[in-house]
């Protein structure tokens, strides 16, 4: 039956082939649509085979011609043989697509070439109409699609391909993976960032999804916390390290670690795409879900530089210094937005970055996809630390480049980085008249430290700026711990002759975080 309830809006599976004419226009000769319920049961299976607007082939024009018989020899289609005239397809192709909620298409190519095609049959619309290519989400005609036909029509059943094949082994695809589903098309691909306490997935503490659809559509983040257990014989010094960096209190949170590994268990096992920053974040994923290796994707391979989102800033409530702590939420939506923009959610782009060569001037693509977040890398720390880079980076040598970056990353780490302390030092910028509330005191501290210990260090513009031009004149003589004591001489110097700074008790600090876990 050809008729289809509008309100349904059902999938349709279609595949096609045929030929161009000598003015470049498409004829369809063969093409076969499957139409699926939101179960994924096939309610309308049709197979046509058109014949040509006229029966001479000898009076076509040479092009056209030789056309077909390129096309003869990959379809073994007869110029002659059809199952309707062509008139026919005119009402029913787009009827049928119309009707649709969305319709699945092999490639690229071919949602092109069907677009063209409709629009030269003057149907309305056609940008209303959803395409989805299948090999964006990883089917692969050139390997799917048989070269032996089952089809009678075709004249060498062992080599033809043959549109009704074709469209069968897509709906085997797409019944595998569940895409005539909605909601499986909206996380398709699904971006992942956590932070974690320990170096491993039991230590996560902070976990942030977000869903993108197949075209490239994001969804809600979601964010799970984890409310550590009132009794752990875990070391409180680890979690001390997570503190200074993320602001999570042990024991705020919306999650237990339990159910927050069974959903992230779940995620990995439904998505059919999952992007993380680097290898470190897949291999602990990959203690949730062994099986889910193969579909992780570390974008740092594409040029990506999780720098650019370990921004020291966050709005989120779960964080106790959001001036300073970095957020999962933030992360994980600075990577979905930077896979959408670089179009990675589609697997021939991914593809075809991947084949770039690592190094050399072929690899153009990927090297402008750095070059680019790497500028943006340095320019999140001088909007973090208002650091002036006044010398072009076009004039330095590779020599000069590579010592500016280390001392960048060093300047970076020590002033802010991800919230990071130097010397169990918080360094704040604010003004001189400004006060530190006494809700801003962590009320698990509270009850150990004196408030004026924890407050956060006034800034001195002056030493900082020292301590600034000290690391950007990039001293090759000295070694990390060298220059740590440097700057830490110059930031006691600056401790000593200002009436604002406070002297903060490290032991003190330590040894009242081990007693509140």
């Amino acid at each position: 039956s050809l008729f289809l309830n509008k309100q349904t809006k059902m999938k349709t599976v279609l595949d096609f082939n045929g030929y161009f004419d000598l003015q470049k226009k498409f004829h369809i000769k063969e093409y076969s649509l499957f139409s699926l319920d939101h179960h994924g049961n096939v309610l309308n299976i049709i197979h046509e085979i058109f014949s040509p607007s006229t029966q001479y082939f000898n009076k076509l024009d040479p092009i056209t011609q030789q056309n077909y018989v390129r096309y003869y020899q990959k379809y073994g289609l007869e110029w002659t043989s059809r199952t309707y005239t062509t008139g026919r397809i005119q009402p029913e192709v787009p009827y049928f697509l119309f009707n649709s909620g969305l319709t699945f298409v092999a490639d690229q190519i071919k949602e092109n070439v069907l677009r063209e095609y409709l629009k030269e049959l003057s149907v309305e619309n056609i940008l209303l109409y959803n395409f989805i290519c299948l090999q964006d989400i990883g089917y692969h005609p050139e390997a799917s699609h048989r070269q032996r036909a089952l089809c009678s029509h075709h004249m060498n059943p062992n080599y033809n391909h043959c549109a009704k094949d074709n469209v069968l082994d897509m709906v085997r695809f797409i019944k595998t993976n569940h895409l005539f589903k909605n909601h499986v098309l909206k996380r398709i691909h699904v971006a992942i960032d956590f932070n974690n306490w320990k170096a491993d997935s039991s230590g996560i503490k902070e976990l942030s999804i977000i869903n993108i659809s197949h075209n490239g559509a994001l969804a809600e983040n979601k964010l799970e916390v984890v409310i550590g257990s009132i009794k752990t014989d875990e070391d409180p010094f680890v979690y001390r390290k997570y503190y200074r960096k993320h602001g999570i209190k042990w024991r705020s949170g919306n999650r237990d670690l339990k159910s927050l590994r069974a959903n992230l268990n779940i995620t990995l096992d439904q998505a059919l795409f999952v992007y993380v920053k680097n290898d470190t974040q897949k291999e602990i994923l990959c203690q949730v879900n062994r099986s889910a290796r193969n579909k992780i994707i570390c974008l740092d391979k594409f040029g990506y530089i999780p720098g650019n989102s370990e921004l020291a800033k966050t709005k989120c409530g779960w964080h106790y210094n959001q001036s300073i702590n970095n957020c999962a939420a933030d992360n994980a939506r600075l990577m979905a937005n930077w896979l959408v923009q670089n179009e990675l959610y589609k697997k021939p782009r991914r593809d075809w970055m991947m084949q770039l060569p690592v190094q050399g001037e072929s690899n153009s693509f990927l090297a402008s996809a750095q070059l680019a977040n790497r500028a943006k890398y340095y320019q999140s720390i001088d909007q973090q630390l208002k650091l002036p880079i006044d010398v072009p980076s076009n004039s330095l040598t590779e020599g000069n480049k590579r010592r500016l970056n280390n001392n960048l990353k060093r300047f970076y780490e020590s002033f802010g980085s991800e919230g990071a302390l130097t010397k169990r030092q918080r360094v704040e910028s604010s003004s001189e008249d400004s006060q530190t509330d006494d809700e801003d005191i962590d009320p698990d501290f509270g009850e150990y430290l004196d408030k004026n210990d924890l407050r956060t260090l006034k800034f001195d513009p002056e030493i900082f700026n020292r301590a600034t031009d000290e690391l950007i004149a990039g001293r090759e003589e000295m070694d990390n711990g060298s220059e740590e004591l440097s700057l830490e001489r110059l930031l006691n110097d600056g401790r000593s002759s200002s009436n604002v700074m406070h002297n903060f008790d490290a032991d003190l600090f330590d040894e009242s975080f081990g007693e509140m876990l």
